[in-house]
């Protein structure tokens, strides 16, 4: 994550690009994930008005898959944030929260993988 977050008198200064953001062209507010100090898991949750100073939004050129969601690039550029509007959660428990939707996530695939190829009362077929 490049995107940096850092501390000022009134609130939060963003910095970096955020790419291939579902919605982002249409989007009125974003939620961002920011990088707010040196360490791996130093990371904060922003919300962020689209019509704030500094921020840019570019329309991705093309996409191969779905095009019914338009897809944007968003370059915040010294972005200034309120403090209020960051997320007031201790220190790295977004990055404990990313985790445990992301192992959630991949224990429901697990699950429904399974069941797709055993039924009950049949052989179990593999995936081909």
């Amino acid at each position: 994550m490049k995107t940096t977050a850092t501390k000022t008198e009134s609130g939060y200064v963003l910095n970096g690009i955020k790419q291939w953001i579902t919605n982002a062209p249409v989007a009125q507010y974003l939620l961002v994930y920011a990088r707010t100090g040196q360490e791996r898991r130093d990371m904060s949750l922003f919300l962020v008005d689209m019509h704030s100073a500094g921020i840019a939004v570019t329309p991705c050129e093309k996409k191969l898959g779905m095009r019914s969601s338009p897809t944007g690039i968003v370059t915040f550029a010294d972005c200034h944030i309120a403090a209020s509007l960051k997320s007031r959660n201790r220190r790295n428990e977004h990055f404990r929260q990313r985790r445990r939707n992301a192992d959630d996530r991949c224990a429901d695939n697990q699950l429904r993988d399974s069941r797709r190829f055993r039924h009950p009362g049949r052989r179990v077929y593999k995936n081909v």
